[in-house]
């Protein structure tokens, strides 16, 4: 670049090509989860629904699934926890009601959306990923990783997304070893009209159980006790990794990564761990923790429910939750004035010193000022 007096500015240069040149081993230091006291035991909620046994646990891949009632919210959360990529236009999982706090949901538009948007960034992810090493897309396949973490909405549909990214292995390299047993016309077919096809997804879904035990496996902790966190289920699949794998094994290994959002956006990456986890681990206390939360009846999961639809978009209320069912340590919500401001307290530090307001400066009491 030219600067106006004639001269050369390398402000805007871009990095120079040699590697060595560039910072390394960027990336995550720490990691911090929470997640509510409270949870049910999703067979008792297959019960208390009189839907069949295995439904929740199985079909979903879920034992126990947090939650929380109207002292906690999104805020309070944050308050306590200190590439390829593939976009579209579609209307799977959306909030189109301010009136409420629950979505609309597409399930059938989602069950597509889901794994379509995966092997699309999949795809860029292998071919940014080949130019890289100089070698063609067909070497870049799942076995460059040691281990995959998930967005997780629920276990079956990771299972089937992991099944979906062997497949587009096999439609690459169809004539490997591995896939001698898969039908040799599956090559051939649409891979767009695959996506609901039950043989394709039995077919590879067995093909890739050893796979998926081994190398997601170890990711699914928090899915399976905490439900669907959203956008945090990636991160508390990485968290789950971290705690339920020793830092020696873990040195120098991959983690493929798979970040996805309803609308959507969608992004395959890929980590290296390079250091010790030792720390991270001890200080999430992931499985520690997880053990201590408390199972809950049916019926006060629903009541919890009532206590934030009664609350959405409403002012001047003090919550009805028992402040008790809240974590030591962690914010929860005090009050809502009429101007609809939010003033969060700490659990067991109510006396000790200034709250924290939505909007707004707080005295020393936790009154919001003006």
């Amino acid at each position: 670049m030219v600067a106006s007096n004639g001269t050369s500015s390398s402000r805007f240069a871009p990095f120079p090509p040699n590697p060595d040149s560039r910072p390394k081993n960027v990336g995550i230091h720490a990691i911090e989860l929470y997640f509510p006291l409270r949870c049910i035991d999703e067979a008792d909620l297959e019960r208390f629904d009189g839907v069949s046994a295995g439904k929740y646990t199985i079909g979903l891949g879920q034992d126990k699934m947090a939650f929380c009632d109207d002292r906690e919210d999104i805020n309070s959360f944050l308050l306590t926890a200190v590439h390829g990529t593939h976009m579209a236009n579609v209307y799977d999982f959306y909030k189109p009601h301010l009136s409420s706090e629950y979505p609309e949901v597409d399930g059938p538009l989602t069950q597509t959306c889901y794994p379509s948007a995966l092997e699309q960034s999949y795809d860029h992810f292998r071919a940014k990923e080949a130019r890289r090493i100089g070698k063609d897309v067909k070497d870049v396949s799942l076995d460059a990783f040691d281990y995959v973490c998930f967005h997780s909405p629920y276990g079956k549909l990771v299972q089937k997304g992991f099944a979906r990214l062997m497949y587009n292995d096999y439609l690459s390299n169809p004539t490997a070893e591995r896939f001698a047993s898969v039908p040799a016309e599956y090559a051939s077919l649409d891979r767009a009209k695959t996506l609901l096809d039950k043989n394709i997804e039995k077919t590879f879904t067995a093909l890739s159980a050893a796979d998926f035990k081994a190398k997601v496996g170890p990711a699914t902790l928090t899915s399976k006790k905490l439900g669907n966190m959203y956008t945090a289920s990636l991160y508390g699949a990485l968290a789950s990794l971290l705690s339920t794998t020793e830092s020696e094994t873990l040195q120098g290994k991959r983690v493929g990564m798979y970040s996805y959002g309803s609308g959507l956006a969608a992004t395959f990456f890929s980590l290296r761990i390079a250091g010790s986890t030792d720390e991270i681990k001890r200080n999430l206390a992931l499985a520690e923790r997880l053990e201590k939360t408390q199972v809950r009846s049916c019926e006060e999961y629903l009541q919890a429910l009532e206590y934030r639809e009664h609350k959405h978009n409403i002012a001047a209320y003090t919550p009805d939750g028992a402040i008790a069912d809240i974590p030591l340590g962690a914010f929860y919500l005090a009050h809502c004035d009429g101007k609809h401001r939010r003033t969060y307290v700490v659990r067991g530090e109510e006396n000790d010193g200034p709250a924290v307001v939505e909007n707004g400066p707080v005295k020393s009491d936790g009154v919001a000022i003006a």
